[in-house]
This record gives structure tokens, C-alpha cells and sequence, in this order.
């Protein structure tokens, strides 16, 4: 479980930290899909009131990341597959219009933050760090690419909206795929990145739908 700050294992813990904790174990599988989750056990392990707890979870179920099912209990929410298929139809769109506007006006410097950010994928798999770290840095690569083709909003609301994507993406991945995944990934970024320098624009919708 993600562990919170030394400073905040105490009484002091607040609606918003318990909220962050819960909704990060869940979008990594660490509370998994059907999971029973309880006030009782929840406010014992922030040593809280259940109150906040279930606000937490009054939260948690607005992002539809938890099935809130009255005397039955609260549990963390299934993988809506469907929806996930249409949050990858839609980065699709997003994200390919964006790389083949940076294939078209080149931008040097998101070029230059681009190689940084390869490189910190590279170091993450080194190191062996965590799938959690990965994917962090995973998701700022496609993020500076929406921000330097001026579609930042329209990929931040997919972004908050892909809670099944997310889940879905890391079973498929560690499920059903190669060891080497994280390796496989860095690869897959590498040529995205060549073909938006290349100024390949023809290559990228393959790129792209073979990533995601």
C-alpha cells in the first residue's frame, strides 16, 4: 500500500490526503478491480474518523473508481472495457493531430525536454524502478507533447477521465505482453520522437495506435 509522509501518519491526516491514497492504489492496481474496501478499515489505517472516510469514498465514486453499494458495502469498481476503448479512440485523435503539428512546425525545445525525458525512461528501467515511476514519466512525454501543439486542456480532460484506461492499460501490459514491456514502451516514445523530428507525419497514426 502507498505509504503516506512520516508527517502525516497521525491524527493530522486530512479528506484530501486519504482521497490522493486510495484513488493512486487504484489506478495501480494495488487495490484491485471488485476489491471490498470498508470505513472501519480505512479510518483505522489513517487513524481517523470514519466520517472523512466516507467522503473519500463518496469521491472516489464520482470518478467512478468505486461502486458504492449501500448495506452491500463499497467496492473498488470494475474495468469498463468499452470506455476504456473510447478513451484510446480519442487520445488517438488528440495526441496523432498534435505529433503531426509537431512534425509540421518543429519545436526545438520540446525536442531537447523530449531526449531528457527518454533518457529518464531509460534510467527508470535501469534502476529497476517501479512500473508507478515509469509511467509518471511516461505520461509527461505525451503530455509535452500536447502542450507544445496548444492541446494541453483537451489532453488533461482525457487524462482525468481514462480511470479505466489506466487499469485496463496495466493489465494488458503485465498480463498479457512481453517481460521487457517498460523497454518495449521506452522504444515505442523513441519513435514517436524521430518521426515528429524526422518530420514523418505520415508514419505517426501507426506509431501512435500501435502505443496505445
Amino acid at each position: 500500500m502507498t505509504m503516506l509522509p512520516k508527517e502525516k501518519q497521525r491524527s493530522d491526516v486530512s479528506l484530501d490526503d486519504v482521497y490522493k491514497t486510495l484513488r493512486q492504489e487504484i489506478l495501480t492496481l494495488k487495490l484491485r478491480p471488485g476489491e471490498a474496501l470498508t470505513e472501519q478499515g480505512v479510518a483505522a489505517r489513517f487513524h481517523m474518523s470514519r466520517t472523512p472516510v466516507r467522503s473519500a469514498f463518496t469521491m472516489l465514486g464520482h470518478d467512478g473508481l468505486v461502486d458504492l453499494q449501500g448495506r452491500h458495502g463499497t467496492f473498488v469498481s470494475l474495468i469498463d472495457v468499452d470506455h476504456a476503448a473510447q478513451i484510446i479512440y480519442l487520445r488517438i485523435l488528440v495526441e496523432a493531430a498534435s505529433m503531426k503539428y509537431i512534425a509540421r512546425n518543429p519545436d526545438f525545445l520540446l525536442f531537447a525536454n523530449l531526449e531528457n525525458n527518454l533518457a529518464e525512461q531509460d534510467k527508470v528501467i535501469r534502476e529497476e524502478g517501479t512500473d508507478e515511476a515509469f509511467f509518471k514519466v511516461d505520461s509527461k512525454f505525451h503530455e509535452m507533447c500536447a502542450q507544445s501543439a496548444n492541446k494541453l486542456d483537451v489532453w488533461m480532460m482525457l487524462h482525468n477521465l481514462d480511470v479505466h484506461y489506466r487499469r485496463y492499460r496495466l493489465l494488458d501490459y503485465f498480463a498479457g505482453r512481453p517481460t521487457n514491456i517498460l523497454r518495449t514502451l521506452q522504444q515505442e516514445h523513441a519513435q514517436l520522437y524521430a518521426a515528429m523530428r524526422e518530420r514523418r507525419a505520415q508514419d505517426l497514426d501507426y506509431l501512435l495506435t500501435s502505443h496505445l
